[in-house]
Parts: C-alpha cells; structure tokens; sequence
C-alpha cells in the first residue's frame, strides 16, 4: 500500500481578482475555517452590491431619499471582521443588521411603506439559513416575528395596527417555515449520506481486517524465491505447492496482468521506485480467479546491485470486491445528489405559485376589509383556499414521490394482468364517467417486484390517458405487451386514442411538474411517479406519439420474476 502523501495542497480555485476580498490576509491553515471565511465574504460582498446598487438607483431616482447608513456600518463591520478572523462574531454582526436596521427606520419614521421594510426580513432569514443551524435559524425568525408583533405598540404612528403589516406577517411566518423545513430535509439526506458512506468504509476495513497475510524473498541472483506458511493458500495452489522460482511464479500470473508484474519488477531493480508494489490475479483452485497483492523492498549490495527482494503477498479478493461496491456507492451518492438538487429546484420554484397566489390575494383581503367589502372577501378567501388546496396536493405527491424506493413492501412475482386489472379497479369510476373501453391483453407476462408500487404504476398511467382523451366520441385505452429488441425483456404499454404527444415533448412530460397544458387539471406529477416507479425495478420507460390526435402509447419494462419469488394468486377477470 503506497504510503500517503506528506503534504496537503488545496486547489487554487478562486480567480485572482476575488482573493483580496474573499481571502482574509493570513489564511487560517484549516480548510473548513477558510470555507467559512469565504462564505461569509461572499455574502457580505454581494449584500453590500446589492444594496449599493439599488439605493443609488433611489438616489438618483427619488427626491430627499437617505440610504440606511447604518446598514453599510454593520456590514463594514462585518467584513472587518471576518478579515481578522473573527468569523462568529462577523455572522452575528450581519444577521443583527436586518432586524436592528428595519425596526430603527420604522421607529423612527422614516419608512413610508412599513411593509415594503418589512420584506427585508425574508432575506435576513434566508442569510439565517446560510450561516446558523436550523435551531438559530429558529430563535432568529421568532425574534422577527415578535418584533412585528411589538411595531403597534411601540411605533403605532407607523404600524397602527397588525392589520397594517398582516400580509408581511404572515409571509414571513410562511418563509421560515418552509426554510426550516428545507434545513431539516436537507440536515437529513446529509446523514444519510455519511451513513451510506460510514457503511462502506466499514465494509471496507473488515475485509481488510479479514485478508491472510503470507511473506516472500526473491534472490534476485539465484531466482530462487522462499514463501512463509500460508501462501500456497493465498496464491491458489495445493499445500506446499508455492512457486519456487520467479520464473514459475511470473507462469501462476494470468496473462492479462503478467507484464504489468514484470514493468514493476524491472523498474523496482533498476532503481526507478524505490518500493515494489503491484496488483494481479491468480487462478483459484475452485471459482474465480483470485486478487493478490504484493509489496516488497529491494536489499543491494555495496555497489548498488540487487540482491534479494524481500516483502509481503496477501489475498485482496474481498478488499476488490468492498473498493468497487465502495466506488458504486460513491456514484449511487452522486447520482441521488444530483437528483435531489434538481429535484429541490423544481419543488421550490412551484410551490412558489401558490405562495405569490396567497401573498397578493392577502393584500386584497386586508384592502377590502378596510373598505367593508364582504362580497370581495369570500372571494379572496376562496381564492386563497384553492392557492393552500394546490400547494397540499404539490406537497402530498411530492411526499409519494420521494418515498418511492425506499423497500416497503417485499418482492412478489405476479402476472401484469393481475396487476392490470387491480390498477384499472381503482379509477373504475372515472373511466365509466368518461364511457371509457379498457382492453388489457390476456397472457401478459410475470413480473417481480412491489405490488402495491406495480397497481400505482398501471393507476396513474390509466388516470394520465383519460385525462388526455380529449373529444374522442370512443375513447379507448389498451394494456398490453409486445417481444423487446432482440430478444430482451418483453415491452409492456398502456395505449390510448386521445390528444397525442408531439415527438418534440417526449422526454419532457416524463419529468416532475412538466404539463404541456397548464389549464389541465392535476400537478404533473403522475408521469414522473411512473418513471420513478419503473426505474427503481429495474426497468425503463419512454413515450410513443405520432403527435397531435394520433394517440399516446407509454411504454416500459419490468424485470421478469426469479425462480424463489413468491408467486401471487391471479384475480378474475
């Protein structure tokens, strides 16, 4: 094993002309307390260009306005701070600019919009986000909103009434809490990655732990080589059986790795490296062929010649085997972080409808109040009520979503049709709403995995072709089954003669929140649940459309059962 370097360097990443503002003078030598200095920079940097920037647009855009001095003083002081080191004390600084800053200007009357002010806590909660646990977070947004709480009492010439401020209140209300619930979604698929990667270092160690170890010394004069107890064992061969030369031992190498043995034994006695190290295959006396792996040091003599090579061998089969599952979990992780940053960007940027939904529909209801319009006031509230209705079913498939994978449920083997026609049962009522024909193949073949998530995957699939049947005086769905490409698995699809799917959209509608149709009903959410669905059993789905009143054909596969999968008893037709 090559020993570890002396020395750590980190990588020069950032552009020459962004150090002098992000880098304080002396770099503290730990990386994770330069991480953090350059976080707060950042942000410091780009609070203080923003704010610049907008209130020179009000300078010179508004008569007798004065910029917030106060809050270039603190931000000022925070970037000295965190200059010098003191990285706690500059994130306490920053984070008490807003409420001080906000409430002082409402105090004293200098805010002619208290609301407009106000609006500057959502972004003192988000840098809250940023820089402190979700419990600071916590205690930070409380301290806001009790400050709210307070502006009628203590500036009622401003702020005479929480009816004045309510929308504010209640967004900020909204806001924290969905940051704290991102926080602590975000905490946890945290610690289920250092889980995952804590469970494959362990694997990792024990197969170590559990390697057999054997010793070796080649005379290099003689090309004679003397084996400790035990490896015969790990080389493949029968008690006693060690190769005695390395002639015979080069004969033991499988071909394939055979010169790279030699390359590092040519190069370890010319005095090109300075240790022998090298990784190969032998054959086994049963199975697969088995991974060793050799070290070794070269003794001279005193003119510099080799004399005899001295070192270890031991059996590295199980440690090949943990690095490649340990690499696999790497890619997995990568993989589901991935997903999971495009995921959380296209939840947050929906749930923001809603969200704009009910924030312009409480400036109504508070205006209206005011001018004693009752009628308008059920409207608004009905509005706002449709706004919540949305966001519960975004959240709710969204929770469907992210539970598909985990296992609840164990593999069973059951014919699709069974499955077919439990998922058709569940949306029998629309369909007979609709006058719709449902044909499903008979003899469709077995498939194994979560019956419950194989019914949801035929149901939303059902559902999805209704709702895009369009006009059709005989609407038609068909479940059925065709042989895959040379002789691959078996293609299954659900078929309709509705609206169809220009080629262009394809791929497009099998993603999270995609619609074609924004007037249609539902979240789209259904495709990408049969996406998920499929893809965690193994198989794939994909879309086939002529376009436009040509119908729709999804189609997808499912891995067929193993021999022990518990078979499922058929329901009749």
């Amino acid at each position: 094993m090559s020993d570890p370097p002396d020395s750590e360097t980190e990588p020069q990443t950032l552009p020459r002309l962004l150090r002098p503002i992000l880098d304080p003078p002396e770099p503290d030598p730990d990386p994770a307390v330069r991480r953090t200095a350059r976080l707060l920079a950042g942000l410091l940097a780009i609070l203080i260009v923003v704010f610049g920037t907008s209130d020179l647009v009000l300078v010179l855009t508004r008569t007798g306005y004065k910029p917030p001095w106060l809050g270039y003083a603190f931000l000022l002081g925070s970037w000295l701070l965190n200059r010098h080191g003191r990285h706690g004390a500059a994130a306490a600084l920053t984070l008490a600019m807003f409420p001080i800053v906000i409430f002082g200007e409402i105090l004293g009357g200098t805010v002619a919009d208290p609301r407009a002010a106000l609006s500057f806590l959502l972004l003192g909660i988000l840098v809250a986000s940023i820089l402190l646990s979700p419990r600071g977070t916590l205690l930070f947004a409380a301290a806001n909103v009790a400050g709210m709480l307070l502006l009628p009492v203590v500036a009622p010439a401003t702020v005479p009434s929480l009816r004045t401020i309510f929308g504010s209140l209640v967004l900020c209300i909204l806001v924290a809490g969905l940051v704290l619930v991102s926080m602590l979604h975000r905490d946890r698929i945290e610690r289920d990655r250092q889980a995952l990667l804590r469970d494959g270092e362990e694997r990792l160690r024990l197969a170590l732990e559990a390697a057999h170890m054997a010793s070796w010394e080649w005379n290099v004069r003689t090309g004679t080589v003397r084996w400790s107890e035990g490896a015969a064992k790990i080389l493949g061969r029968a008690p006693g059986g060690a190769p005695a030369s390395i002639e015979d031992y080069l004969r033991l190498v499988l071909p394939d790795d055979r010169s790279a043995v030699q390359e590092s034994m040519r190069a370890v006695l010319a005095g090109e490296a300075q240790r022998y190290l090298v990784r190969h295959r032998v054959p086994a006396a049963e199975g697969p062929p088995r991974w060793v792996e050799a070290h070794g040091r070269v003794d001279r003599d005193c003119d510099g010649r080799p004399v005899r090579t001295r070192g270890t061998v031991f059996d590295v089969t199980d440690r090949q085997g943990a690095e490649a599952e340990r690499e696999e979990l790497i890619r997995e992780l990568e993989r589901k972080n991935a997903e999971l940053e495009r995921f959380s960007y296209t939840v947050s940027h929906d749930l923001k409808s809603p969200l704009i939904t009910i924030r312009g529909f409480l400036g109504f209801v508070e205006k209206d109040a005011a001018d004693g319009r009752i009628d308008r006031l059920h409207h608004d509230v009905e509005r706002i009520v449709k706004a919540t209705d949305r966001m519960q079913r975004l959240l709710d498939e969204v929770l469907q979503l992210s539970r598909i994978g985990w296992s609840a449920n164990p593999p069973e083997r059951a014919s699709f049709e069974t499955v077919a026609r439990e998922g058709v049962a569940l949306v029998r009522a629309r369909l007979e709403a609709r006058r719709v024909e449902v044909a499903i193949d008979p003899d469709l073949p077995e498939v194994c995995g979560d019956r419950l998530r194989l019914v949801a995957l035929v149901q939303n699939l059902v559902e999805n072709a209704v709702k895009f049947l369009g006009d059709q005086a005989s609407p038609r769905i068909r479940i059925g089954t065709r042989p895959g490409p040379d002789g691959s698995l078996p293609v299954l699809f659900v078929e309709d003669n509705g609206i169809g799917i220009e080629p262009a959209f394809h791929e497009k509608v099998l993603g999270l929140f995609e619609k074609l149709d924004s007037r249609t009903e539902g979240t789209g959410v259904g495709l990408a649940l049969v996406k998920r669905i499929v893809e965690v059993h193994g198989g794939r789905v994909w879309i086939e459309s002529e376009g436009r009143g040509r119908g729709t054909t999804v189609c997808f596969t499912i891995p067929g059962p193993p021999p022990h999968a518990k078979a499922v008893p058929s329901l009749p037709a």
